[in-house]
């Protein structure tokens, strides 16, 4: 997951990923999966859910949503309208990395830390 986050993040090529989080190959094919069985449209409904419940105004939840999907790299802000993407600097909620492993949990990805390998 970590691998995923990091291509995300960064927007470098697959294959740029350190090897040290998991091989490239790994990493694309388990994105390409999650991708096609819903788990990013679920991930960011959840998101959504968990900041309503702590008592965001419906306008910081859509700018909060949106803000972690630049923050991911699934969004660019260049895709994002002019006003839209004034707004979201204003109402700019930080992504916590536990907000995102307790959400990949809760949809049943079962490891987001980065197994160490000795040689």
């Amino acid at each position: 997951m970590e691998a995923i986050l990091w291509k995300l993040r960064t927007g470098a090529p697959w294959r740029d990923i350190p090897k040290e989080l998991c091989s490239w190959k790994t990493a694309y094919s388990r994105f390409n999966r999650w991708s096609k069985t819903g788990l990013w449209e679920n991930f960011f409904l959840a998101y959504e859910k968990k900041l309503i419940r702590n008592g965001y105004s419906s306008t910081e939840v859509i700018y909060g949503v949106t803000s972690m999907q630049v923050e991911l790299g699934v969004v660019k802000i260049e895709q994002l309208d002019e006003a839209v993407a004034a707004q979201l600097q204003r109402y700019t909620y930080p992504v916590m990395p536990m907000d995102i492993r307790s959400i990949l949990k809760s949809l049943g990805v079962t490891s987001t830390t980065v197994k160490l390998q000795v040689n």
